[in-house]
């Protein structure tokens, strides 16, 4: 494994620092000693060492100083760190470098449909072709995270299963991985990982207790209480597309019938056009079909958006959550879909509770599950401690 700036972070005291400095923009000693909890003395020598290794950087004084010396402004310095996203989904297999402030560097993208062992190799050599645009800081890339789609063990990085993709059942891709590309390797599922993007990076940021669903191929939910992404005991949790909801005999790979996932998944809504008007079009042809006016293609989504909605309304009752962002290539491409899962939701979910929660669309769209896994890397590595988890109180 390589080292480097990946052991520099692993203190306690150094990733709250680089937390406080994630949260905000520009911070000065003084600010990130309120904001940790730490004495100034700590700051004082975790700052001198972050600046040495090319962690943090001084971008000059502050403006808002009311009299006195000025304080000195520190922020994360983009070229301290890199981290690589890869998303394996039913279509292919997307990757991202990305620099400490999350910037994307290079973006690759190899489609297909690929059982375990082929995957496996593609994956390694997209991160390798990736590794090219960092010639002289390899010791900086702090790992890998990846999306799969499908029951992950998150702890362990073992895979029970990804339903829609053949041949991935029972195999470790995180130590398989490991074994290729000798760098850490952190896993998880897509809608896991799309909450984790959108708390991080988009409009979860705001949020201390939200739901992501992903609709694609099958629907998933990813739940984030007290900004932390919640990831139960087992293999999954947050398997609302497979919990029936009724009025569909339609039979869903999970041995139950009338599950969301077979009833208002993107495969759901292809099916049910196919079985009205006798053909086989893609998500995108539904979407513009649908805007296009076809009554086939709105009825189709205004059914689908309904089951949605019922599965919305239920979380709602049952969490209370701030917000629900939906993300997926429906969503992204036909904002009209996401209006009528807000009609159907304010129908099944409890006025008094709906009120309370702001249902939109992902700010980061395509791109939620990548930014979820950079965000995994930094996650991992620069957070294994958080303002959140420690409450801000550390000292010494």
């Amino acid at each position: 494994m390589l080292t480097g700036n990946y052991e520099i972070i692993k203190s306690v005291n150094i990733s709250l620092v680089l937390d406080a400095l994630r949260h905000h923009e520009q911070l000065s000693r003084s600010d990130i000693a309120r904001l940790t909890g730490l004495t100034t003395g700590t700051i004082t020598n975790i700052v001198h060492k972050l600046i040495d290794h090319g962690l943090v950087e001084e971008t000059g004084s502050s403006t808002s100083s009311t009299g006195g010396r000025k304080p000195i402004l520190l922020r994360l310095a983009a070229r301290g760190a890199y981290a690589i996203g890869i998303e394996v989904t039913t279509t292919g297999i997307k990757g991202m470098l990305v620099n400490f402030l999350a910037e994307p560097i290079h973006t690759l993208e190899k489609p297909g449909v690929f059982r375990y062992q082929q995957g496996l190799y593609s994956i390694a050599d997209l991160i390798k072709e990736l590794q090219q645009h960092l010639p002289d800081e390899q010791d900086k890339l702090l790992g890998v995270g990846i999306s799969l789609p499908g029951w992950v063990h998150f702890a362990t990085g073992k895979v029970q299963n990804l339903p829609n993709l053949p041949g991935w059942e029972n195999v470790n891709l995180k130590d398989d991985l490991e074994q290729e590309i000798r760098l850490p390797v952190f896993i998880d599922n897509d809608a896991n990982l799309g909450a984790l993007g959108e708390l991080w990076f988009g409009k979860g940021r705001m949020y201390q207790q939200l739901i992501y669903i992903l609709v694609e191929d099958g629907i998933g939910s990813g739940f984030v209480f007290n900004h932390q992404v919640y990831h139960g005991r087992g293999y999954t949790v947050g398997e609302l597309g497979h919990i029936p909801f009724g009025g569909s005999d339609q039979p869903c790979s999970c041995g139950n019938r009338g599950c969301l996932d077979v009833t208002a998944s993107n495969r759901a809504m292809l099916r049910n056009y196919a079985t009205r008007t006798g053909e086989n079009i893609t998500i995108e042809a539904l979407n513009s079909r649908f805007q296009q006016g076809e009554e086939a293609a709105r009825a189709v989504m205004e059914e689908c958006a309904d089951r949605l909605g019922r599965g919305c309304g239920a979380l709602i009752n049952l969490y209370g959550p701030e917000a629900i962002i939906i993300g997926g290539t429906v969503v992204h491409q036909n904002p009209h879909f996401l209006d009528l899962v807000k009609e159907a939701t304010l129908k099944y979910a409890l006025p008094v509770m709906s009120r309370e929660v702001l249902l939109t669309g992902s700010q980061l769209k395509e791109r939620s599950g990548l930014y979820g896994c950079v965000a995994l890397v930094f996650q991992s590595t620069l957070q294994p401690y958080s303002l959140q988890s420690v409450g801000g109180t550390q000292s010494g």
